[in-house]
């Protein structure tokens, strides 16, 4: 870990890759795409503590709400009432096997 000017630890793209077990080329990526904030000093990327120390209290949060788990994406659609089973009612529409799907070459073309 390094500190910052601001007395603020960050770590190095290298450090965060290891704590993740991702390889320092997938954490530049996420930092670039913006789902990992990061500084850039000079050449050279720094993660905060702080957003480190977010990913592992997000983690450690036991309770999820269907919004967290990606449920909220429905409220957009008034004729849906509960995303659960909206999904399933579109799987049951699409009884194709998995091999029939793979005749057709891609998912939900055709």
């Amino acid at each position: 870990m390094v500190m910052r000017a601001t007395g603020e630890p960050v770590y190095t793209v290298e450090q965060v890759a290891r704590i993740f077990k991702l390889t320092p080329r997938a954490v530049r990526e996420l930092i670039r795409e913006g789902d990992l904030p990061a500084k850039r000093v000079g050449r050279y990327y720094r993660v905060p503590k702080s957003v480190i120390e977010g990913f592992f209290a997000q983690a450690r949060k036991t309770t999820f709400t269907p919004e967290d788990l990606g449920f909220g994406i429905w409220k957009a659609r008034r004729d849906i009432r509960d995303g659960a089973t909206e999904v399933n009612r579109m799987r049951n529409r699409n009884r194709k096997s998995l091999k029939e799907t793979e005749k057709i070459g891609v998912v939900g073309s055709r």
